[in-house]
């Protein structure tokens, strides 16, 4: 009788460690996943911020340049198609960052419009007579001014 006392402690006590080791294992899988989460977010924030610095970039400096104007919406970046009265209007609306290409005259058409991005945030200001900052909850990037609009 007092054999199985003995075997019984020690079953018992097996299952415990077992048991302790376990629960280690699913902790350490849980802070793997949950560290995997925030890499893989802030990479694919990187990768928005960085795809869309590049597309406004490459846009401007195709074109010379971009400069800013307002409209009923707040803030517009203009990227002029050289002097052909068409360019890209670049403006924030309720689905995001949105561009849309047509005549310079006119207001931007948010029907019209293409979303580039999904951002909250946009503004555009000039630091310098030569640079725009365009910023966006992604970040900032700064452009060229066009040359017809520098001052």
């Amino acid at each position: 009788m007092k054999k199985d006392r003995t075997f019984s402690a020690a079953f018992f006590y097996s299952i415990g460690i077992f048991a302790l080791f376990l629960a280690g294992f699913l902790m350490l899988v849980l802070f793997g996943a949950r560290s995997y989460r925030a890499a893989a977010e802030t990479q694919e924030s990187a990768s928005r911020f960085r795809a869309l610095t590049s597309y406004l970039s490459a846009s401007a400096a195709g074109s010379g340049g971009a400069y800013k104007d307002t409209w009923e919406g707040g803030d517009l970046l203009v990227i002029p198609d050289g002097d052909s009265g068409y360019g890209l209007l670049v403006f924030r609306t309720d689905e995001g960052l949105s561009e849309q290409y047509c005549q310079l005259s006119g207001a931007p058409d948010p029907a019209a419009a293409r979303v580039i991005a999904e951002t909250a945030a946009f503004s555009v200001s000039q630091p310098s007579p030569r640079l725009l900052a365009v910023q966006t909850d992604a970040g900032t990037v700064f452009l060229p001014v066009w040359a017809a609009r520098r001052e």
